[in-house]
């Protein structure tokens, strides 16, 4: 089912003199900071990094001076998680305030966005905000409809765009100051520390107290690019290095670039004079595993090495703080709506947390879902759903549980266990069908948006293989496929039917009644990708 723009703004909770107004702000946002102008936003997205890795999130190596520094003057959210540990699907979801069961963005890297959604970046366009993004990472082209509501979007990665090869951040900082008329809208995207981690300094933090060098891990050549199951992926291979701690040192050492350009696009907004009456979020779109869970890559697995990322809020009037209950990246287009003033729309799935960046004590006792993995067909990639204790995580796919040797079902004590290294379905059969339930339910929620096919050009697949990603080539190594009967897939992993199973975790009396998709699991015939 798609839905047009025009038939979405008919659900939209705005007044028709609202909506296209310039810089239509709602009276008593601006009166409770005591100023009449708009505000400005800074979404400041730092691809693949893990919250995990930053000092302010409680890591041991010094990784993050300035986002240490920017944690103090903000509201910090300990416990946030993307919508889907990937790129593009995370960037749907932080910029639609959707998931991508319901936008459409699933499964696949690189894709398209379709044009029917409405982001941020359109609706604060449409308010008078002057709106500009600076991208480093590949797979969001143009090409692919992520530059919606943009007037000002330069792919940094792009030579013919940025034939000086300026930086993301300088080219941002140059904007600022030259061309920007506010109240703006300003996408930051750092490609720092999404793998080959090759920074300026790779080895910074090579031999320090933290380094361990007799952990090793396999690592695997050329002829296995993409196979980042149970060893490093050959786009990440360092030659003549099999420590697993090597890797991760030069991670962290990207880390420590990524928060040097923060620091001084930060400087920046201040020399200006600008930081009064500017929102600065800083986020990540996902993590990255280090074989926590044999995996060392980020989108496949449901795990939170991948999923739980840093977000930070700076705003006007907004005292500094730390929120421990959980959120997820859809609550961002929301909040930024509501601090600029504009009403949320009534298609989000996300919240807003002005309420929690107001009172970080706030309880909220909220259900986080996320997704991830690469089987497709019939819905069958996998879903997690947690509270603040537990989480439960569902993998239909049995070509998924095969190549990743998970279980179907799995449920975390993440307070006794933040590892997820223990399955503690049997020992808390409520706890699993209660989330069980909630599950079912958000899984029933209808596709309202069709992503179209991507239409790439040979310079844009090449950017995109360039970070890591197959862009069509087949990327992991697979396994043999089972025979129907017994449920397999075949060797392209989307043969598994799956949404909802009528099989309740053990204690559960209850399964989904009439589900939706269980009609579709007997349904053997492919499904259009989008």
């Amino acid at each position: 089912m798609g839905v047009g723009k025009l038939s979405v703004v008919a659900l939209l909770l705005l007044a028709a003199s609202t909506r296209g107004h310039p810089h239509a702000v709602q009276p008593d946002a601006a009166a409770a900071r005591g100023d009449p102008r708009p505000l400005n936003v800074v979404l400041l997205v730092i691809d693949t990094l893990r919250a995990d890795h930053l000092a302010c999130y409680g890591y041991p190596r010094a990784t993050s001076p300035n986002l240490d520094r920017f944690a103090q003057e903000s509201v910090r959210f300990e416990h946030a998680y993307t919508a889907w540990p990937e790129t593009c699907q995370s960037m749907a979801a932080m910029l639609s305030g959707l998931a991508g069961q319901t936008s459409g963005v699933v499964v696949d890297t690189p894709q398209a966005i379709s044009t029917e959604l409405e982001l941020l970046p359109e609706i604060l366009k449409g308010a008078g905000w002057t709106t500009a993004a600076f991208v480093m990472n590949s797979v969001l082209p143009r090409s692919n409809h992520f530059d919606q509501g943009i007037d000002h979007y330069v792919e940094v990665w792009n030579g013919k765009e940025n034939p000086k090869r300026a930086s993301d951040a300088d080219l941002a900082r140059a904007w600022l100051k030259q061309d920007a008329q506010e109240p703006f809208f300003l996408w930051l995207h750092l490609i720092e520390p999404h793998a080959p981690y090759d920074g300026k300094q790779p080895e910074r933090f090579v031999g320090d107290a933290s380094y361990d060098p007799t952990r090793r891990v396999e690592v695997r050549g050329p002829e296995r690019r993409f196979d980042a199951i149970g060893g490093i992926p050959g786009f990440s291979r360092i030659e003549g290095r099999d420590e697993l701690d090597y890797y991760v040192a030069r991670y962290d050492s990207d880390v420590y670039d990524a928060d040097a350009k923060v620091g001084r696009f930060l400087a920046r907004i201040d020399e200006l004079g600008l930081r009064d009456r500017t929102v600065v979020v800083i986020a990540a779109d996902h993590g990255e595993g280090f074989g926590e869970h044999r995996y060392f890559w980020h989108g496949m697995v449901p795990f939170d090495e991948t999923s739980h990322v840093p977000l930070m809020i700076r705003a006007p009037g907004i005292k500094p703080g730390v929120v421990k209950e959980i959120v997820s990246a859809i609550d961002v287009a929301p909040t930024l709506l509501e601090l600029a003033g504009l009403p949320r729309r009534e298609l989000h799935e996300g919240v807003s947390l002005v309420p929690q960046l107001r009172d970080p004590s706030l309880r909220t006792n909220r259900i986080v879902f996320t997704e991830s993995g690469r089987s497709k067909r019939n819905r069958s990639w996998q879903r997690s759903a947690r509270d603040q204790r537990f989480k439960l995580v569902y993998v239909p796919s049995t070509f998924e549980r095969d190549h990743l040797e998970l279980d179907e079902w799995m449920l975390f004590d993440l307070a006794s266990d933040p590892g997820e290294t223990k399955n503690v379905l049997a020992e808390h059969p409520e706890d699993a069908a209660r989330l069980k339930a909630e599950l079912f339910g958000w899984m029933r929620s209808e596709s309202l948006f069709q992503a179209p096919a991507s239409n790439l050009s040979p310079e844009e697949l090449e950017a995109i293989r360039g970070t890591g990603y197959a862009a069509g080539e087949e990327q992991g190594e697979k396994p043999p496929a089972k025979p129907a009967k017994d449920g397999g897939g075949a060797p392209d992993g989307r043969e598994d039917p799956g949404c909802c199973p009528a099989d309740p975790p053990p204690g559960s009396d209850s399964r989904p009644a009439e589900d939706p998709q269980r009609d579709e699991e007997r349904d053997d015939s492919p499904r259009e990708q989008h």
